[in-house]
């Protein structure tokens, strides 16, 4: 939440390691942050790429700015990468071939 810009939003689709975070409510409210979840497993290939194609518009605009790459990994290293994600890595990890 620290990352969030004032009136940000924070969008959740995934849960690695523990599924409880905690966080400062007081802080939260404070910065009028947004906190949205999907459920991208209960969406088939066709409603994955429409919930894509909806929301590229605000990537490309800038609305939407993915974290900064803080690492990246070759295919051979995937393993490595993902325990990078499961232990709490900060940013994008990207696995590359």
């Amino acid at each position: 939440l620290a990352a969030l810009a004032p009136r940000g939003r924070l969008v959740v689709i995934s849960a690695v390691g523990t599924r409880v975070v905690p966080i400062d409510l007081v802080d939260f409210y404070r910065n009028e942050s947004r906190m949205l979840g999907v459920s991208s497993s209960a969406l088939g290939v066709v409603e994955s790429g429409r919930l894509l194609a909806e929301l590229m518009p605000h990537f490309e605009s800038g609305a939407f700015r993915p974290l900064p790459i803080s690492r990246s990994y070759g295919l051979d290293e995937s393993r490595d990468a993902y325990l990078a994600v499961a232990g709490g890595a900060r940013g994008r990890i990207v696995i590359h071939p």
